[in-house]
């Protein structure tokens, strides 16, 4: 069985829309968000969606908060420097807007898609004991909802049932750009 190795989520190619898929904001001197990590604008700066913990049929995922979900702005380009307030590049979760990042699971053997899951309901979130960065998972069970950021499985970037293999989602709920949940 092959295994992925984790990426930091990314947009895609297929964007559309081009520089208006892009936001450019201040950072929070004490933001802590890195390239990939869904950010939210607090007071007029870029800061680090908050995050609910215990998710999932297993209760190993995390993912950006269901009360921070209208505010997230999208993914962060770049990581924030401490200290700094410069501006920080987001790539808009827009309407049409499609990203890739790794399919996860709270078991990690769990986490493959297949073509059967093409058109299926993602959510971003990542493994609460070892990922850094932020993928998608189909694990729908438990607390994940429609409160939470979701999209839909566009593309299979790596074969099929490829332990967190790679994907192409496109957002369909959540975020300012996307509208109410």
């Amino acid at each position: 069985m092959a295994t992925q190795a984790k990426i930091r989520m990314m947009p895609s190619g297929r964007q559309g829309g081009g520089a208006a898929m892009v936001t450019v904001a201040p950072q929070k001197t004490s933001a802590t968000f890195e390239v990939g990590d869904p950010v939210k604008l607090s007071a007029g700066t870029l800061v680090a969606a908050s995050t609910t913990a215990s998710l999932g049929t297993s209760s190993n995922l995390t993912a950006p908060a269901a009360a921070s979900a209208n505010l997230i702005l999208g993914i962060s380009g770049i990581d924030a420097a401490s200290g700094n307030t410069t501006s920080t590049v987001v790539h808009r979760m827009a309407p049409g807007a499609r990203f890739i990042g790794n399919l996860v699971h709270g078991t990690a053997s769990s986490a493959k898609a297949t073509a059967a899951n093409l058109g299926s309901v993602v959510y971003i979130a990542k493994q609460t004991a070892s990922d850094v960065a932020y993928g998608f998972t189909l694990d729908t069970a438990g607390s994940f909802g429609a409160t939470f950021i979701n999209g839909r499985i566009t593309q299979l970037i790596d074969a099929a049932s490829t332990v967190n293999g790679r994907v192409e989602v496109e957002f369909t709920g959540g975020g300012t750009y996307l509208g109410t949940i």
